[in-house]
């Protein structure tokens, strides 16, 4: 019998919120519910600098902009915020 990695999966708790589960598992998380399993990938964190935008973050990875975006859950941009980079 197949059996996946328990490794790589987190089963949403009641009361977490998004900005917490991305904390904790160093992922993007977008619209989690109580019960709903989150698959854990390969990120990590750039924090966004004055003047930056999913474009030029997303150039400087070899990432498109509209990719970035998407992994980062269509969010808006202001400097410090953290927006994850997929490991090749």
């Amino acid at each position: 019998m197949l059996r996946p990695d328990r490794g790589r999966f987190y089963r949403v708790k009641e009361g977490q919120t998004d900005e917490e589960l991305e904390r904790e598992l160093n992922c993007p998380v977008c619209g989690a519910y109580a019960g709903q399993v989150i698959e854990i990938k390969d990120y990590f964190v750039h924090t966004v600098k004055p003047f930056e935008s999913y474009d030029s973050v997303a150039s400087r990875y070899g990432l498109g902009g509209d990719n970035l975006r998407k992994i980062n859950c269509d969010r808006l941009v202001y400097p410090s915020q953290r927006l994850f980079i997929p490991r090749n």
